[in-house]
């Protein structure tokens, strides 16, 4: 299957660990989930490179019908660094990036359950 092209609607979150700076993009259709692509500059290639495989990994699995929920349970609480305080004022501390994305993600899925 190809990629997710073309302008969607889309959510877009600023990730800091110490020592690290990323992006999430979430791309929305109809309120609901069909991707995540993940940015990330102050990382070296290496790191890069695994969250863009990452985010590409969680649109193909959206696309095929993994609920977005389940991705959210298998990273929470995973434990690797960089790790530690957030400076964001709604997500205190992570114990990972992937914990970090599960705990956003986590609120973004309950407002669209919210809204719908």
């Amino acid at each position: 299957m190809s990629p997710v092209t073309g302008e969607w609607p889309s959510v877009v979150r600023r990730l800091q660990l110490p020592g690290l700076t990323c992006y999430a993009i979430l791309l929305m259709e109809a309120q609901r989930p069909i991707g995540l692509q993940l940015y990330c500059n102050s990382a070296g290639s290496i790191e890069r490179g695994l969250l863009h495989c990452l985010g590409r990994t969680v649109t193909e699995a959206l696309r095929h019908g993994v609920p977005l929920a389940d991705i959210i349970s298998d990273w929470r609480r995973v434990c690797f660094d960089p790790a530690g305080i957030t400076g964001d004022a709604t997500i205190r501390s992570a114990s990972s990036i992937t914990d970090y994305l599960a705990q956003w993600l986590e609120g973004k899925l309950s407002e669209l359950q919210e809204a719908a």
